[in-house]
């Protein structure tokens, strides 16, 4: 199967253009080009673009991108999964692509040779005093400006699909592995959780994809990385002084233990940032848990039901 690297870019199409584009660059994506009717964005790491946005009827994903190790990989998803000839990329940084399509008919690019940033430069650890390591000394504590965030990266999707029986083909074509299981009453009954990349011995996020059988196929939320609590703190703070539309937050999940924060853009598109995620390789085990016991966030009494609303 193919060496996934990453997730590349999520594609997707809204209704209001101008309001996405006025939202995302408040939430903290760059302006990467345009190409005919799509428009890129970028974080300020590495990549070339993260996001895709183009104008249509509704407000819907398009697609996803995964980024593979090596030409040869997109060869081989021709060879053994019926993938479309590579084909040369009109985008930001240029490279090629194959694409795919999963059994709910959703498209599946896989991409490789796009010239991406030299990326920004990280901001200083915050200095932190606790009991016993007091490290902050004759100095108040380093304060962050309020406004759009520094995205380091794309980092996962959540997904609704139909059916459950659709994880398989991420599994058996890209490789993706559990780490994480939702059942529904007994193990037989799996109905979502969450799937990281398999690079081997090389620990990755926890997860790239959230699954959510919902008996539909959309974008839940994509999700991007920064540098840490303090400056989703102050990130939330300007999207708060902006008046947009706050889904949940900052809030602490469960599992993958990453602290997250959630807005809608106008067109209800959920845009998450993250940060402190846990980090597994092929030694960790999958996980099993009933959802009817499920959590979203470790730090509020609120209902789970309330993050799919």
């Amino acid at each position: 199967m193919p060496n996934i690297r990453a997730l590349h870019h999520v594609h997707v199409q809204v209704t209001d253009l101008e309001a996405n584009r006025r939202f995302v660059e408040a939430f903290g994506l760059r302006d990467a080009g345009r190409v005919g009717e799509r428009h890129h964005f970028r974080t300020g790491g590495r990549d070339a673009y993260s996001l895709v946005v183009q104008p249509g009827a509704d407000t819907s994903l398009l697609g996803l991108a995964f980024e593979v190790d090596r030409r040869e990989d997109l060869l081989q998803a021709v060879r053994d999964f019926g993938a479309e000839p590579p084909r040369a990329l009109n985008a930001p940084g240029g490279g090629e692509a194959v694409t795919l399509r999963d059994p709910e008919g959703l498209a599946i690019h896989l991409v490789h040779g796009i010239e991406g940033h030299a990326p920004a430069a990280l901001p200083e650890p915050m200095h932190i005093n606790y009991p016993g390591r007091m490290v902050r000394l004759n100095a108040g504590h380093q304060r962050r400006a309020v406004g759009p965030a520094q995205l380091l990266r794309l980092g996962h999707v959540g997904l609704f699909i139909r059916s459950f029986d659709t994880v398989a083909w991420y599994e058996q074509v890209l490789g993706l592995r559990c780490s994480e299981r939702f059942h529904a009453g007994t193990p037989d009954h799996p109905v979502g959780g969450f799937w990281r990349l398999d690079r081997g011995a090389e620990h990755v996020d926890h997860h790239t994809v959230g699954f959510f059988a919902f008996g539909k196929t959309a974008l839940h939320h994509l999700s991007f990385e920064v540098f840490d609590i303090e400056q989703q703190m102050f990130a939330h703070r300007h999207l708060q002084r902006q008046g947009y539309e706050l889904v949940w937050g900052v809030g602490r999940h469960p599992l993958g233990s990453h602290v997250f924060d959630t807005w809608k853009d106008p067109n209800g598109l959920r845009f998450e940032t993250y940060s402190d995620t846990d980090l597994c390789n092929d030694q960790r085990a999958p996980l099993h848990h009933d959802i009817a016991g499920s959590e979203m966030d470790l730090w509020s009494n609120d209902s789970a039901e309330r993050y799919f609303a």
